[in-house]
């Protein structure tokens, strides 16, 4: 079975090559999937809604911008690394894009990277400064390849040299992410005895090895689950609050407005290129 999925696309959207790569077995657990999209679209400006997950960004076309609140662009041209957010970011591509990206699972970065990943919460900046030279080495050899999976397999490559043996995911963190996959929003002190330490405990593994808290985590992945709801049409915005959770629906437009910037109407009406991201110019 082959790995690696390579589309066309061509909408209003604009035009451009997708492939998405699933990890190899050694790797798996770790990386959710590589990535790579080269094209142009024909809107200015999208929002990247949070994915709970750690990014590696390699630019191998034109210059991006990530947009700042203040409204200031800040410019990505080689190797950046997104850290986990907990709120959207904007970014433009205005002369098109060809990027490379790998995707970790919720806490899969911590083997790879030489800091506790709370110090990357919120963080979008250059790869250098956190792996040194050795990141603009593969920028470098990518840059010489024009296959797509040959790409792929050189990320592959590297990411096994960067692992760190000695960085294993706490059993009370695996415990922890697989609850909230099962059960969505478990109570948090009940989790952390089900896990066989103390809520103080387990909030410090998960901001070690994940990056946010077990609660923001909890809102973040009600607020994805609600997401899709809403995408797929299933239910009124009475009957989402009430399945997800949420104390009322005021409730659920406030947690989608934190995440996304956007009352959750605003958020259905806006184009969307994939489910995670919209167009917001």
């Amino acid at each position: 079975m082959t790995r690696t999925l390579i589309e066309h696309v061509d909408t209003e959207l604009g035009r451009w090559l997708h492939a998405m790569r699933l990890p190899p077995a050694d790797l798996a657990a770790d990386v959710a999937m590589l990535w790579f999209g080269d094209g142009q679209t024909h809107y200015r400006r999208d929002r990247i809604l949070p994915r709970g997950c750690v990014h590696l960004l390699i630019n191998l076309g034109p210059r991006q911008f990530l947009v700042t609140a203040a409204g200031e662009r800040i410019p990505f041209d080689d190797f950046w690394i997104s850290g986990i957010q907990d709120r959207y970011l904007d970014t433009e591509a205005p002369a098109g894009a060809c990027l490379l990206g790998v995707a970790f699972a919720p806490g899969g970065a911590w083997p790879y990277l030489p800091m506790p990943q709370n110090v990357l919460r919120g963080f979008n900046g250059e790869m250098a400064a956190v792996l040194g030279d050795g990141a603009m080495t593969l920028r470098q050899r990518l840059l010489e390849r024009d296959d797509v999976e040959a790409r792929f397999v050189l990320v592959e490559d590297w990411l096994r040299r960067q692992r760190r043996p000695h960085r294993v995911r706490h059993a009370a963190v695996a415990s922890a992410l697989q609850a909230f996959s099962r059960a969505g929003t478990p109570r948090i002190a009940a989790l952390a005895r089900d896990c066989g330490v103390s809520e103080l405990r387990l909030g410090q593994l998960f901001d070690r090895e994940v990056g946010l808290s077990p609660k923001v985590w909890s809102r973040l992945v009600r607020f994805q689950a609600c997401l899709s709801a809403m995408r797929d049409g299933i239910g009124s915005a009475c009957e989402l609050a009430d399945r997800f959770g949420y104390a009322d629906q005021a409730h659920m437009s406030r947690e989608v407005r934190a995440f996304s910037g956007y009352a959750p109407s605003e958020l259905m009406a806006r184009p969307s290129p994939d489910a995670m991201t919209v167009v917001v110019a």
